[in-house]
């Protein structure tokens, strides 16, 4: 249960920040394929499908970033995003408010979204994600291990319902003896494995959305998109 995806080829400098974009929205697609590739998910009913990969969507990307690091460049294109998202958050800023009262659905985000508050926070979680990717990178992850971390962030019984939640532990254990199994005799690199993901968490969809989709496609919600990947992929 592999997450293949091909990656934009390299792109000149001018075009690397939308490149970046692009990347994630073709990891986005992959991370999906993968879902359904695996058999406990594949035979979950399509609602509960939709419930769990909204739910782990960010730990998921995240990973997958780890994972392509060194394709994605990201120890120089991280900060090349930090800036563009900089300048991009200050120019919101001028304006009072985006007016979006023509969509009810959305909500109306004004000039406080973008405060100098705001793109100090997005410039301390690129921080962190930029520590992380060195860690994994350090870390030299299998692909193997890679997929044991994938599914333990899947299976994770936090915030679905109680007759799931059962379910989805006995599958986190099963998961868990097999990574074991695959870290021995070390057990320490199991354990610091295991001390990655809830590092994983402290990124919010919201973080990610700002990162690599809204500078370059406008407002985007990947909770709305993920019906659709799920779909694409039956």
């Amino acid at each position: 249960m592999s997450l293949s995806v091909a990656l934009p080829a390299p792109a000149p400098p001018h075009l690397r920040l939308h490149a970046a974009c692009e990347a994630g929205a073709r990891l986005l697609a992959a991370i999906a394929r993968w879902f359904k590739s695996v058999p406990a998910a594949a035979t979950l009913p399509y609602e509960i499908q939709v419930t769990l990969l909204k739910k782990c969507w960010p730990e998921l990307f995240v990973l997958s970033l780890t994972m392509y690091s060194q394709q994605l460049s990201l120890n120089t294109l991280l900060p090349q995003m930090e800036n563009h998202l900089q300048s991009m958050l200050r120019e919101r800023a001028t304006n009072d408010c985006i007016d979006r009262s023509s969509d009810l659905n959305m909500p109306e985000v004004c000039a406080a979204d973008y405060s100098e508050w705001r793109v100090a926070e997005v410039s301390a979680s690129l921080a962190r994600l930029q520590q992380l990717v060195a860690r994994a990178d350090a870390l030299r992850l299998t692909e193997r291990e890679h997929a044991h971390m994938r599914a333990l962030v899947l299976f994770s019984p936090d915030g679905v319902t109680d007759i799931l939640t059962r379910k989805l532990h006995d599958y986190q254990i099963k998961v868990l003896r097999s990574l074991r199994s695959c870290c021995q005799p070390d057990e320490d690199r199991l354990a610091t494995l295991l001390l990655q993901l809830p590092v994983l968490r402290s990124f919010p969809g919201p973080f990610i959305e700002d990162v690599f989709f809204v500078g370059f496609v406008g407002d985007v919600s990947i909770d709305d998109v993920i019906p659709q990947l799920l779909n694409n992929e039956h």
